[in-house]
């Protein structure tokens, strides 16, 4: 399911793939959410094994513009 406010790993990996060509995946979001996200350059929480990525704060990283609902 789909949160209206936060990104799991795999939808931001979809988001960026919507956007052109990243080399950002999944498991690199995850890995490095883990060992060190200040280098991700968006904010992330990990709560044990689980990642959640604000979805605003990662599309203006990227500069994904933000579909209307």
């Amino acid at each position: 399911m789909n949160h209206p406010l936060f990104y799991t790993p795999e939808e931001a990996e979809a988001a960026l793939r919507n956007y052109g060509p990243r080399a950002l995946t999944a498991e690199a979001i995850r890995y490095q959410a883990h060992e060190d996200p200040s280098k991700l350059g968006f904010p992330v929480t990990v709560a044990g094994s689980r990642i959640y990525i604000p979805r605003r704060s990662f599309n203006q990283f990227f500069g994904i513009a933000e579909q209307e609902d």
